[in-house]
């Protein structure tokens, strides 16, 4: 980073000072300049700014034209504004780590049953109570799955007991690596398949959506399809999470393929029983090969 001018310009007039009496010191300028030795060593150095009131003081013993004066003050300030916006980043880097809290695979491991996640945003809800039962009652567990999900959830640091209170201590709590999976990862996504199942067969339509859309696609395109799916459900989450949150939803966005992948498409399959001559496939959206 470039030095300030105001920095560059002191160090000069030191040694400008030096050089017409060798004798003279660090301490002998910072007596003329009226400013503490230790502090002006730091300011030379750049382990400390200089600060506006002690910026004008400087310059009132120090032999400065007009636009010496404007140069050296707006060096001051434009440092003190770059010294601002660096500290802004490091906050907001502290709180954005603060707020998103990505789980190893030990972690995850621990809290990969469905009721886990969904504690973590009851306890957000309005109405909420940090009771086993009136946790068991709300999600349809056990009351000692409860209480075994709450302890677990305290072990791992993702929820903290403020005065009797269970709160969330992270915004946004997700899992390392996407691309991998896991037998507990395998686990979860089918609770929550299940879940889903559960929800068309007993919620009422006007408090659910279970939608789907069957095509042919080009695999390449995968990639992008998941990243636009990703940031689609940002979206949806930040708008959903903006209000009164009363209730606890699960979205889930299901992209997987109906057609098995086989490598040679122009053989006709010998243990396929639909590839029999004269035999309906037993699925009528499924084409027999040939």
């Amino acid at each position: 980073m470039t030095e300030s001018f105001y920095r560059t310009y002191l160090k000069d007039e030191l040694v400008r000072r030096t050089e017409s009496n060798p004798r003279y010191s660090l301490r002998a300028f910072a007596k003329a300049l009226q400013i503490d030795p230790t502090g002006l060593s730091k300011i030379l150095s750049a382990k400390k700014p200089l600060s506006l009131k002690t910026a004008q003081k400087v310059m009132s013993r120090l032999p400065m034209n007009t636009d010496t004066r404007t140069v050296f003050l707006n060096s001051v300030v434009q440092e003190q504004q770059k010294r601002s916006l660096q500290r802004m980043r490091k906050d907001v880097l502290h709180f954005e780590k603060k707020q998103i809290r990505e789980l190893d695979g030990a972690v995850f491991r621990v809290i990969s049953d469905w009721y886990h996640y969904a504690i973590l945003e009851l306890c957000q809800t309005k109405g909420f109570q940090s009771d086993a039962r009136w946790i068991a009652k709300n999600l349809g567990i056990a009351v000692m799955e409860a209480k075994m999900a709450v302890d677990r959830l305290l072990s791992v640091g993702l929820i903290e007991n403020k005065n009797g209170r269970i709160v969330k201590t992270n915004k946004i709590v997700t899992t390392g690596d996407i691309m991998k999976t896991s037998p507990a990862h395998i686990k979860h996504q089918i609770q929550i398949l299940n879940k889903a199942k559960y929800s068309v067969e007993n919620d009422p339509i006007e408090e659910r959506s279970s939608t789907g859309m069957t095509m042919a696609i080009e695999e390449s395109k995968l990639p992008i399809a998941k990243q636009l799916i990703d940031e689609f459900m940002d979206s949806l989450c930040q708008f959903l999470e903006s209000g009164n949150q009363e209730r606890v939803y699960q979205l889930s966005v299901s992209l997987f393929p109906l057609q098995k992948k086989i490598e040679n498409k122009n053989v006709t399959l010998d243990n396929d029983p639909d590839a029999t001559s004269g035999s309906p496939p037993s699925n009528p959206n499924e084409r027999r090969l040939q």
